[in-house]
């Protein structure tokens, strides 16, 4: 099964080690989630919800990125001694979930993915929030490859996407549903949903995408990772998120 990492969220209690395993999940804080005695650097002006992934295929240690929000060299340490990055993988295009998209690119020349209608978001700071959120910019300048909805395989690695516009006109979703996992971004967090207040987000689309992924009627079993909370079953938000419940 593919290895699922994320960073942890405020609410928990990160350990003082790099990653905790739980079964199949793989755990990893950065030092801005850590307590103070862990950390290496002081702590930044940052949104501490925002959520990094790691997927990792346990046939040849290739790996994914999915929304790096953050840079940090612990990072780079884990996967050079797991594996190889092959490929970056992209929710939606705010600051908090591309941030330290260009920084690992420098060590990394591998392909990024989005959908097309993320790409101002990508290259404007006026659109992914930058300076409101961190004061400096995280626009990306590179290469993007998009995404449309559907099955897709990049390496060895094979998922599903699905448009969840509202949060943002291109949000993503990716669904591996060998591995129980579907990443969702900011679509649906927690026991409630994004916001759909910034530049590009809108209400009634965001309505939609929700009856929309209650239509499509993912597996109870499946594993939700959201940007902005703790990763739960399906078979709970089913019954706890009123947006999506049954």
């Amino acid at each position: 099964n593919v290895t699922t990492s994320t960073r942890y969220t405020s609410r928990n209690s990160p350990p003082p080690s790099l990653a905790q395993r739980y079964g199949n999940l793989h755990i990893f804080p950065t030092p801005t989630a850590l307590p103070a005695a862990a950390r290496t650097k002081p702590m930044e002006p940052l949104n501490p919800c925002s959520f990094f992934f790691i997927t990792k295929s346990p046939f040849n240690n290739e790996i994914i990125l999915i929304d790096p929000g953050f840079f940090d060299e612990k990072i780079i340490e884990e996967i050079n001694n797991n594996g190889k990055l092959v490929a970056i993988l992209l929710t939606h295009g705010h600051a908090d979930h591309i941030r330290g998209l260009t920084k690992y690119l420098t060590y990394y020349n591998v392909p990024v993915y989005c959908h097309k209608n993320e790409e101002i978001y990508l290259k404007k700071d006026d659109y992914n929030c930058g300076y409101e959120i961190y004061g400096y910019s995280c626009s990306y300048k590179g290469n993007l490859n998009f995404l449309n909805t559907g099955k897709q395989k990049i390496s060895t690695f094979e998922f599903e996407t699905f448009l969840f516009p509202g949060h943002t006109p291109g949000s993503l979703a990716y669904y591996f549903p060998k591995d129980n996992a579907i990443f969702v971004g900011d679509f649906i967090i927690g026991y409630s949903v994004g916001r759909c207040d910034l530049k590009g987000g809108n209400e009634k689309e965001l309505m939609k995408s929700l009856t929309k992924f209650k239509q499509l009627n993912f597996p109870p079993e499946t594993i939700l990772y959201s940007g902005h909370d703790s990763p739960n079953y399906l078979k709970i938000l089913y019954k706890r998120n009123p947006f999506i419940s049954k």
